[in-house]
This record gives structure tokens, C-alpha cells and sequence, in this order.
């Protein structure tokens, strides 16, 4: 819902501020919501060029797929975006936290995300922007937020394929690259782990590859290990 003119002074004072990146400040608000504020710089004048911004976060704001956080409400100010409002998401983002879960859960909230990158895919949505800090895992799932550059282009069907494979692709990579944290010219004592990694820094790379390399992984710890503690034993399976 768009709401003009909206005085969020009122809004966002002494509300206890949840993050700050380099387009705006994040405010939890009294209803358990996220007040997302548009900071004036240029970077966020560089975002605003790139996109007719109103018409943008409204195109966002009308997906709704499970654990994909886009706008609620939109609020303009003379004709400009000023603000967006979003559900909160209880957690702490994946660059700063490994939950200590089993890889067997990991697994079932992996594919949860493939089913939704598919959803995505089909509404036209192209992942863009996309980091670990903008993705939190908890009990429900894997949790995207800050999807206000994810491009939407509801009439574009004839690029479903297109779009699938680098939404895939952006997840899997991202995620996993974030878990697993192996260093660069690492190298595995086992060749076939080796062979499926290097596949991974090929041109031809597809999000086959990294699901490849993430189930010999699950097969070589095992179902009941932690996800917390994946990168470490990685590092003993191998050399540099």
C-alpha cells in the first residue's frame, strides 16, 4: 500500500535501529515491523536513477513467496519514496552467524529455497544485489530479505529459463560460499571432491554444479553434523 505524505519522525524515534547499509537505516517499529528509511547520498540517488522507484516497490510489494521478504507499505513524500515497511524476521544474518543445525535440516531448507527460486522465476523476479548479509536461517527457513534490486519483469515469460538458472545459481552460490568459507587455491585429498570443486570456478558453472558439491559434502560428514561446524572440518579434508 502506498501512503503519501507520511511523518515518520514519529515513527523512528527512540525505536532501536536494526541495521544500516549504504541506502538506508532499518528501525524496528512499535507493531514488530521494519522500517526501512532512505538515507539522502548517492548512492541511494544512483538507486533511485536506476529504477522508477514507486512503481518498482510496488511491483515488489505484489510478490508474496514463502520466506522472501519484499515491501508492505510504501511511503512517498512529495512524489519521492522515502520509506518501506516490511515484516521482521527474528535472527541473525548468515554472514555473521552459522546456525548450529544438522545438515540434514540445511538440506530440507535447501531445497525449500530451490522451490522458491523456481516461484521467483515464474513471476518474472531477477535476483540482483543478492549477499550473505541479506539472508537469514532460522526455524522457518532460509530467509531472504533486502530485495528492493531484485528486478521484476512480469511480462518477460520468453526468459523463464534465463532467469531460473542465475537465480539458482545467485542462491546456491552465495549461501554455500558463505558455510563452507574455503579458501582460494584449496585443494582435496579426495580427487572426486577435488574434480566437483573445481567444476564450481568453470565458465560453464550451472547450480547442478553446486548441488553436486554440496550432497558429496552432506555424504562425506553426514546427516547429523553441523552446519556450524562444516567450514572447519572442510579444512581437514584437504590442503592448501
Amino acid at each position: 500500500m502506498v501512503i503519501e505524505n507520511k511523518n515518520l519522525k514519529s515513527s523512528i524515534i527512540f525505536r532501536p535501529i536494526l541495521g544500516k547499509g549504504s541506502t538506508a537505516v532499518c528501525f524496528l517499529t512499535k507493531d514488530k515491523k521494519v522500517l526501512k528509511v532512505f538515507l539522502d547520498n548517492e548512492r541511494k540517488k544512483s538507486l533511485f536513477l536506476r529504477f522508477n522507484m514507486l512503481t518498482h516497490l510496488e511491483d515488489l510489494s505484489s510478490i508474496k513467496v514463502k520466506n522472501v521478504y519484499t515491501p508492505n507499505d510504501i511511503y512517498v513524500k512529495n512524489g519521492e519514496v522515502i520509506a518501506t515497511k516490511l515484516d521482521y524476521i527474528k535472527g541473525s544474518t548468515l554472514n555473521r552467524h552459522v546456525p548450529n543445525i544438522p545438515l540434514k535440516n540445511f538440506t530440507d531448507m535447501l531445497l525449500e529455497l530451490i522451490e522458491t527460486a523456481y516461484k521467483l522465476s515464474e513471476l518474472g523476479v531477477y535476483v540482483s544485489d543478492f549477499h550473505s548479509k541479506n539472508v537469514i536461517i532460522n526455524e522457518n527457513g532460509i530467509n531472504v530479505f533486502d530485495t528492493d534490486e531484485f528486478y521484476v519483469e512480469h511480462q518477460n515469460k520468453s526468459q523463464y529459463d534465463e532467469y531460473l538458472e542465475h537465480n539458482l545459481k545467485i542462491f546456491l552460490d552465495t549461501i554455500l560460499s558463505s558455510i563452507f568459507k574455503i579458501p582460494k587455491r584449496f585443494i582435496f585429498d579426495s580427487r572426486y571432491l577435488d574434480s566437483l570443486y573445481d567444476k564450481l570456478y568453470d565458465a560453464v558453472v550451472d547450480y547442478k554444479d553446486y548441488l553436486n558439491f554440496y550432497y558429496a559434502i552432506y555424504k562425506e560428514f553426514g546427516e547429523t553434523e553441523s552446519l556450524k561446524n562444516v567450514s572447519g572440518l572442510i579444512k581437514e579434508i584437504g590442503r592448501y
